[in-house]
């Protein structure tokens, strides 16, 4: 079985040319592994998210479908999982005293772990 991943792509169009905002849209609705279209006009970009085996394929297929309106494809490294946080250990000391005793102090010693 061949594992599907999420990939993201900026796609760099002149969203200001109504001519080429139609023609990406059209492309990119076609393609049924496109799930995500964010329109950036003010840095004429298009956001995508790709599910599929092979972005590099979609991604050709957008050069070719795009022709001119596609000025550069731009795919996005996967972002790195964040690390765990790492425990720390802290102990601190208390004195308690009973009353009952003829030493008036008892020393105890707890630790805690953080998170």
């Amino acid at each position: 079985m061949v594992e599907t991943q999420v990939t993201k792509m900026v796609i760099k169009v002149d969203l200001g040319c109504e001519k080429y905002h139609k023609k990406i849209k059209k492309v990119l609705c076609a393609i049924p592994q496109i799930q995500n279209q964010i329109y950036d006009k003010k840095e004429n970009t298009v956001t995508i998210t790709v599910v599929c085996c092979c972005p590099e394929k979609i991604k050709k297929k957008i050069y070719c479908k795009g022709g001119k309106a596609v000025k550069c494809i731009e795919i996005l490294p996967p972002p790195t999982p964040p690390t765990p946080p790492t425990t720390s250990t802290t102990t601190t000391t208390t004195t308690t005293c009973c009353y009952s005793c003829c030493c008036c102090c008892h020393t105890t010693t707890t630790t805690k772990q953080m998170l």
